[in-house]
């Protein structure tokens, strides 16, 4: 019988950098296509982010999410560090919550997700409204953190996937 996601039973194996960093490159050249720009659309680097910085705390920090925030401003042509600063904030978030989060079912984590990229949205409104001196975004600004909390199943299990596999096949192995 297979374990669960979300169980604390399932033994899985160690997740490579190389995997890690190309995750958040296809989720950036995501953000870069015209879907993108759209308010239904996710925000995949930021959730890229969270999700690694719930399952993988030690290797994916504010460093990271400082470099990438800064790649996504310099991407976006937005306020300098607008995106950085959201992004450490998300990822210092995430990863206080993350060995609470392994506990909860998916559902639950999508909820905690949802309400950390409301709360990364919010914050980058502010940075708008306050250095940029744009009004406040309407309210469709903050649907993809709401479209995020929905995605956060399918993509725990698309990125969990590569660690679900055993090195080798062996019928005798009791784990």
């Amino acid at each position: 019988m297979i374990a669960p996601l979300h169980s604390s039973r399932r033994l899985l194996r160690p997740v490579s950098k190389r995997f890690i960093w190309g995750s958040l490159f296809l989720a950036w050249l995501l953000d870069l296509t015209p879907l993108g720009r759209l308010s239904i659309w996710i925000d995949c680097v930021p959730l890229v982010l969270c999700f690694w910085s719930v399952h993988q705390p030690q290797r994916v920090g504010m460093t990271t999410a400082l470099l990438v925030g800064l790649v996504m401003d310099i991407s976006q042509a937005s306020v300098m560090g607008m995106n950085a600063t959201a992004y450490i904030l998300l990822t210092f978030m995430a990863s206080l919550l993350s060995k609470r989060m392994h506990w909860y079912p998916l559902s639950v984590q999508a909820f905690i997700v949802l309400i950390l990229m409301l709360g990364m949205q919010l914050v980058i409104a502010c940075l708008l409204s306050l250095f940029a001196g744009i009004a406040w975004p309407p309210i469709e600004f903050f649907l993809p953190a709401v479209v995020s909390g929905f995605v956060w199943w399918p993509l725990s299990y698309v990125l969990l996937f590569p660690q679900f596999q055993p090195d080798e096949h062996d019928e005798t192995r009791p784990i």
